[in-house]
């Protein structure tokens, strides 16, 4: 079954709601509203997937390269 794109959203928030944030303010106290809208657009772009990890080496990143997945 194929979820609409209102439902994705839907399900992205209750992710936010329920999972996330609640770890966050464990580690960090108590969220502020711009707090929240960061960490949701982070989470929304999968900032993850355009940092590259321990897998660089030495030097500086050429363009062409980065971002480049870990090969590790």
């Amino acid at each position: 079954m194929k979820l609409t794109l209102a439902d994705q959203l839907m399900q992205f928030v209750r992710v936010l709601q329920v999972a996330l944030f609640p770890m966050l303010q464990e580690e960090l106290g108590p969220l502020t509203e711009k707090h929240r809208q960061l960490v949701a657009v982070l989470n929304m772009i999968r900032i993850e997937a355009l940092i590259a990890g321990s897998c660089g080496g030495v030097g500086r990143l050429h363009a062409p390269l980065w971002p480049r997945p870990c090969t590790t």
